[in-house]
Order: C-alpha cells, then structure tokens, then sequence
C-alpha cells in the first residue's frame, strides 16, 4: 500500500517559489486534496537524510549538483515514509488514488521522446519496442513513482547507489570516468526495478517530455492513466489545468 502523502522539493522555501514551479506544485495538491503534501527545502533535505540514513550522508555533501543531491534524497524519503515523488517542473492531470494499493509504481513512457513512437510506448520496459539509439531507450524515470513505506526495492537501490559512489570516488577523493550521472540516475533506477519487476506496477501515466503543441499533454487520450505534463516548458510557460 502506497500512503496517500506527496514529495516535492526545491532550494527554495515554498512560500519562496518562483513562477512556474508554485503553480505546478499548486496542481499536485488541488488534484489530491486526500493527501499530505509534503515540500521539502534545501535545509530540510539535508537534516532529513541525517536523521534517516546518517551512513548515506557523505554521498549527499559530497556529491556535486542539485539533481544528484535530490536523487538521494527522494531514494531514502520514499524509502522509510513511502508515498509518491514528483518533479517540480510537473504537472498533475489527474489524481493519484486510483493506484495507491500497489507496492511501488514506476511512472514513465518507456522511451525516448526522440525515439519514433515513443507515445505508443507504456508497457514496463519496452526496450525493444522502439528502435533507437537514444541513450534513454528503455529507461525508467525517475522523475515520478510511488511507493509503500520500508520498501525493500529502494533499500536495495540505495545500496547500489552507495556502491556507485564508492566507484566513482575511490578513497572518498576526486571521481573516475563513472560520472556523476551515473551514480543516482535512471539507469542504476531502472536496473534495479528491474529486479523487481513482479512488484512493480507498469507505467501509468501519461508522460509528454516536449509538448510540440500547447495542450499535447491535455488531451486525456489515456483515462485510465494518472496524467502528468512534464518538461523544460513549465520553465517558461505555464499550461492551465481545468
């Protein structure tokens, strides 16, 4: 059972939240008004993973980048409190209740927005569904799951982003060709819920990375999916939501 509570976070305080991203939050809080909305700024994520997993702490302060940093975060939150995380750089379509008895939820289109086809793709892990070359064919985001509280999937993550880090900073210093993205990202995401795959629930949602048309994310084509607009647009422009 996935607990009906919301993640987000940011630098900001939330009261403090530039325009778009207090408007996408807004969205996530009307749509699932049985919810806890929970917004964490960029102190609290700190004392949280202190509290939480103090042994992890180390890869939160040293490795570089925002992004990276909230991947460890939303990894250990989700993993003892349980419930769903989402970017702040998204919108929410629909409510989320219709999926809160599953174990975990992994929210993605399956593929590359480049990839052809990509909109066809909602299948768990469609690797060959799509011919592509695109790094990401195939890959799990990141960006939106859900999960029940003491998950041992994303225990079992966090176990292997401690060991990408420690590849990747040999003796606590310096970094080798693992790369940053590599430590936290969706590939180490989707190899593990792989493993899983009996207890994962498939992509549900419906997931337009570019929007090449203003309400290309609105059309409700997918009722039965949780509907999400995600992407670099909600930089610039907001999209409405009835």
């Amino acid at each position: 059972m996935i607990p009906k509570v919301i993640w987000q976070t940011h630098e900001y305080d939330f009261e403090d939240l530039p325009y778009p991203y207090n408007l996408n939050a807004k969205t996530w809080i009307d749509k699932n008004p049985r919810y806890k909305y929970k917004y964490v700024n960029a102190a609290e994520r700190r004392i949280q993973i202190e509290l939480l997993r103090p042994d992890l702490l180390y890869i939160y302060d040293t490795i570089p980048g925002i992004v990276y940093k909230t991947d460890v975060w939303r990894y250990i939150v989700l993993s003892e409190y349980g419930g769903f995380y989402a970017d702040l750089d998204s919108v929410c379509i629909q409510p989320l209740d219709i999926y809160v008895d599953q174990e975990f939820i992994s929210m993605t289109s399956g593929g590359h927005w480049g990839c052809p086809g990509y909109k066809e793709t909602w299948e768990y892990v469609e690797t060959e569904h799509v011919p592509c070359n695109k790094v990401t064919k195939g890959l799990i985001s990141n960006s939106h799951f859900g999960s029940s509280a003491k998950n041992e999937i994303l225990y079992d993550l966090l176990n292997t982003v401690n060991l990408n880090f420690k590849t990747a900073y040999p003796n606590g210093v310096g970094m080798n060709e693992m790369g940053h993205y590599h430590i936290t990202d969706p590939l180490t995401f989707s190899n593990t819920l792989i493993k899983y795959k009996d207890r994962v629930s498939k992509s549900i949602v419906y997931y337009d990375m570019e929007h090449k048309k203003d309400q290309s994310c609105l059309d409700g084509n997918s009722k039965d999916r949780i509907q999400i607009c995600h992407g670099e647009i909600h930089k610039n422009k907001y999209i409405a939501v009835d």
